[in-house]
């Protein structure tokens, strides 16, 4: 086991190094580190929606990538993660089934696992309902089409706070609406 020397990590466990057959080491590395591996088999990412984009971009590699993330939910919205990356990367997965399908080799296939059921309340509990209507984690977007109006066609608009959490059911569907512009932004 090797402790970090960095204050910031409290001297927390950054590799384990395993001698079996042959030296094999688990090793925590900063995002921002993509360069250290280059020797990588395997590569997991955590929590990749609240790493910057570029960042992950950068660790995918040759070597087999496993990233996890929660895409709604308190932990954290990965919404630039499923609606870029993972788009880019089920396009690229397509090509080179394509490209497989015709004699060529596939270098990367996309396979998505989604946890469509909680773990922490069964289905339909009512404090996950409460949970999830209180913080407007389940904020989804209507589609407001294609492009930014010109400035000229805005308008801005004082909202007096009091009204706004005033427990109405329009100010509740306006709250609603604001964090599903910030969810999909």
């Amino acid at each position: 086991l090797v402790q970090s020397t960095n204050p910031e990590f409290n001297k927390a466990v950054v590799r384990v190094n395993i001698f079996h057959d042959h030296r094999q080491t688990i090793q925590y590395i900063h995002p921002g580190d993509a360069g250290k591996l280059s020797q990588a088999e395997l590569v997991v990412i955590d929590e990749a929606a609240a790493i910057p984009l570029p960042l992950v971009k950068d660790l995918l590699g040759p070597y087999l990538v496993f990233m996890a993330s929660t895409i709604n939910g308190y932990e954290g919205t990965g919404r630039s993660l499923s609606l870029k990356l993972l788009d880019q990367l089920r396009q690229q997965s397509n090509r080179l089934g394509v490209t497989a399908n015709d004699g060529g080799v596939a270098a990367r296939t996309l396979h998505e696992c989604e946890l469509k059921e909680s773990i922490r309340y069964r289905s339909g509990d009512n404090v996950e309902t409460w949970l999830n209507s209180l913080l407007c984690l389940e904020a989804n977007t209507p589609h407001l089409g294609g492009g930014t109006p010109l400035p000229g066609d805005c308008n801005l608009y004082y909202i007096n706070r009091d009204t706004l959490f005033s427990y109405h059911s329009a100010s509740e569907e306006f709250l609603h609406r604001i964090m599903a512009l910030f969810v999909a932004s």
